[in-house]
């Protein structure tokens, strides 16, 4: 019986698992830091979020403080506060967060996804690739916290999508999409071994 549950446990893990490197890639010879296309400042979206079939809705605000720390509050239409967080080169600190939504890998997981969009998940130096199915150009770091696949267009201007992990558990796929002004106007966060799925429409910035 216990054989049986370790067992599904194992299977559990392995259907959860998704890979985050880009398929057909061939390392190339260039070897400087990619200029990424967009920078968060200050952005206000409208978000769909579903966890494991549980759906919330609201607003999204993204801001840099003075400190260049960034604060990333969540909170549904009539000012209800899902989570408020903070995340700083070095550290991440949790003001607020809905009791239900209070969980220890959620927490982590939000943080690899917003440590990707503002740009502050590595400073470690990379290596790039070619897509040859796509053309498109793949900026791969691994560090001591992150294994990170960042996607750019054929001619380097324009960052597609991020993959990345921490661990098994802790995978992220983020799509830009629908870019105006240099800026994506749509955000897809995903994170498949917890079924997260978080839409950001952008109404300013």
């Amino acid at each position: 019986m216990r054989s049986l549950f370790f067992a599904s446990i194992i299977l559990i893990v392995i259907l959860g698992c998704v890979s985050v490197k880009p398929k057909d890639l061939r390392q190339t010879a260039e070897s400087s830091n990619p200029i990424y296309s967009f920078h968060f400042e200050k952005a206000l979206f409208r978000a769909s979020m579903e966890v494991k079939k549980n759906e919330l809705t609201g607003l999204v605000f993204i801001k840099k403080m003075p400190d260049s720390t960034y604060r990333i509050v969540f909170s549904n239409e009539f000012g209800m506060t899902y989570f408020d967080l903070e995340i700083h080169e070095d550290s991440f600190q949790v003001i607020y967060c809905f009791e239900p939504m209070n969980k220890k890998m959620l927490l982590n997981i939000l943080e690899i996804d917003f440590r990707l969009l503002i740009g502050n998940n590595s400073t470690s130096k990379g290596k790039w690739y070619l897509q040859e199915l796509t053309n498109h150009q793949v900026y791969h770091v691994k560090d001591k916290k992150f294994n990170t696949w960042n996607t750019f267009s054929t001619n380097c201007d324009t960052l597609l999508s991020q993959t990345a992990s921490s661990n098994i558990f802790n995978q992220t796929i983020i799509n830009y999409l629908a870019y105006r002004d240099s800026f994506p106007s749509k955000i897809h966060i995903q994170n498949p071994f917890i079924n997260l799925d978080l839409k950001l429409t952008l109404l300013s910035k």
